[in-house]
């Protein structure tokens, strides 16, 4: 699987120079569903920053609540207070997320790893693109 091992990015956001959490999350979703997420532009080390851009998105309409993962949804987390962290549900191995931080790039883990790694599931969201 080519989206994992890859860097982690504050800047560029491909393939060779890495992703932050949010453009890991845009560019599989473009790829695996040919869905075009807005991209997030705020410092991800900014968690306040980061809750407010996501609280926003979730306030739009364009992100459906799920009450389980379904395959390539959107797995929100923290390990915080606030949510602050994205991946993709990829429905391999029995249910894998894809994410990266800055201490490990991208990685598949499944979901009891992300407790390990001190990250909590906060919610699972759907994509609609509602201009069409």
């Amino acid at each position: 699987m080519h989206w994992v091992k890859l860097p982690y990015s504050h800047h560029e956001q491909n393939h060779q120079c890495g992703f932050t959490c949010w453009g890991l999350m845009c560019a599989f979703l473009s790829e695996a569903l040919n869905q075009v997420i807005p991209p997030c532009h705020v410092s991800f080390n900014d968690t306040d920053a980061v809750h407010k851009e996501a609280s926003q998105q979730l306030a739009s309409g364009v992100w459906q609540k799920l009450s389980q993962p379904e395959p390539f949804c959107v797995v929100q987390m923290t390990h915080a207070q606030v949510p602050h962290h994205v991946g993709v549900y990829v429905p391999a191995n029995g249910g894998m997320i894809l994410h990266t931080t800055e201490r490990t790039g991208s990685v598949l883990n499944k979901r009891h790893q992300l407790g390990i790694l001190g990250f909590r599931i906060t919610g699972y969201y759907q994509y609609k693109d509602i201009t069409t």
